[in-house]
């Protein structure tokens, strides 16, 4: 389901995601994976973030991308590219899942109060043809949704590992009203993010409760 606006694009929690008309790609993807068990979730994130990072990837070769915990696109310490998935569960097994994703494209100023979007256009000399973009997206998401489906979890864990933002760089984090030194060290099974303190200890953080200090 596509489309070139929407007034009050969703984000996680209380988050919103700013996009001007006809300037980004604005979609959900509507999955059935019923062959994946619920225990099994935090994949849906790692397929997804890691599509939307081969795209983005696909049109800047030459730069850092990576994937920001638990599922944001980055180029270099900007945001390009956020998503939201929301699982609907029956039983012992998913009857549903929507993927949003928002990538920025040819927005090139931004208002709200954000920290760091970015667009691709920054990057490039001409706009992109969105109707093009759309394909190659889908294309990436697809053939990552392939691997899911065949199981293959060591490819798709290695490669979210391999993606992730900061990791093993000594970061500055907030974790409640504690600051604290660390380097990230992976995510864990169920897709808590791993940290390891300077004093040595590794500690493991559900969403929203730890970020990096700017």
């Amino acid at each position: 389901v596509v489309t070139d606006f929407q007034k009050t694009g969703k984000g996680l929690g209380s988050n919103r995601w700013e996009s001007e008309a006809g300037k980004n790609l604005l979609l959900s993807v509507v999955l059935r994976p019923e062959f994946l068990e619920p225990h099994y979730q935090f994949y849906l994130n790692k397929f997804v973030s890691l599509g939307v990072y081969d795209f983005i990837r696909s049109l800047l070769p030459y730069k850092k991308i990576s994937v920001k915990w638990p599922n944001d696109v980055y180029i270099d310490d900007h945001k390009v590219a956020g998503i939201l998935i929301n699982n609907t569960i029956k039983g012992r097994h998913f009857e549903f899942v929507v993927a949003g994703v928002g990538v920025n494209i040819n927005q090139e100023e931004f208002f709200s109060d954000a920290p760091n979007p970015v667009s691709v256009i920054h990057y490039l000399k001409d706009p992109l043809d969105l109707e093009k973009c759309l394909k190659v997206l889908l294309t990436c998401l697809n053939d990552r949704y392939r691997h899911l489906e065949n199981q293959q979890w060591s490819k798709i864990d290695s490669d979210y590992i391999d993606a992730l933002y900061r990791l093993d760089v000594q970061s500055a984090f907030l974790a409640g009203n504690d600051s604290f030194n660390g380097r990230i060290k992976g995510v864990s099974e169920y897709g808590m993010l791993l940290i390891q303190h300077q004093n040595g200890e590794i500690l493991e953080f559900d969403f929203k409760e730890v970020e990096f200090i700017q």
